[in-house]
């Protein structure tokens, strides 16, 4: 007979990850389709969005890049 354990969970809240300098590391942001869905995606430099581009076939079109906004602690 297995003998059953009790789980103890910690109550201990996470720690909170700083957002704000989110726009400073990944400041281009690329939005585009993926079938269905929408997929946004962050970058640190624009040689990473042009390989990023390149490798997946996206044509201008198909796609929308923008400066990353500055986040607010709040936000998800």
């Amino acid at each position: 007979m297995k003998r059953k354990t009790k789980r103890v969970t910690s109550t201990k809240q996470k720690e909170e990850i700083p957002v704000e300098p989110f726009h400073i590391m990944f400041p281009i942001k690329l939005i585009h389709k993926d079938g269905k869905d929408e997929k946004v995606c962050y970058f640190m430099c624009k040689e990473h969005l042009q390989s990023y581009i390149k490798r997946y076939k996206l044509k201008k079109d198909q796609v929308k890049i923008e400066n990353t906004p500055p986040r607010i602690s709040g936000e998800n």
